[in-house]
């Protein structure tokens, strides 16, 4: 009896840790993939578990601005002139960076609504403010410090 519960013991210190591992591993399968793919990623304290393409336009055009009528979204840019920024504004936003342009100055003219800001480290960016959701490559995800919420493969169309 006593030598059945050593090895229950044993076997317990053995399998706890694998559980351990096994817990995030939805995240972990998120950022398995193409280096390449978009990923929409937010700031933790988010009430959101997941977006769609219209939810992401929306809240980078500013036409959504709180997270489920609580507190508001901050969207983040990475640097102006990227090319990631052209490709998120044409695979998400459905703008060209001269037609997006024109967007905001007609935002900002016609109802003070200015441009989302931009950040050379947006994840940190978002890591740091409340409501913060912006766009990375895959391969600069850190696990941990933002959520997923939506991740757009490498040279596939969006799913709408």
């Amino acid at each position: 009896m006593r030598y059945a519960t050593q090895i229950l013991k044993r076997l317990a210190l053995l399998t706890l840790p694998m559980l351990a591992l096994a817990i995030p591993a939805r995240a972990a399968a998120q950022a398995e993939g193409n280096p390449d793919d978009i990923m929409i990623v937010a700031n933790k304290s988010v009430p959101a578990k997941e977006l769609s393409i219209d939810d992401v336009r929306s809240m980078f055009l500013k036409r959504k601005l709180t997270w489920d009528g609580s507190y508001p979204i901050v969207p983040i840019h990475p640097s102006l002139d990227g090319a990631l920024r052209k490709e998120f504004l044409k695979r998400v936003i459905n703008l060209s960076s001269d037609d997006e342009y024109r967007y905001w100055e007609n935002q900002k003219i016609r109802f003070g609504v200015s441009v989302p800001c931009s950040f050379s480290n947006n994840l940190k960016a978002v890591f740091m403010l409340k409501g913060g959701i912006t766009y990375i490559r895959r391969k600069h995800y850190k696990e941990g410090v933002a959520k997923i919420l939506l991740t757009l493969p490498h040279g596939e169309a969006p799913r709408r």
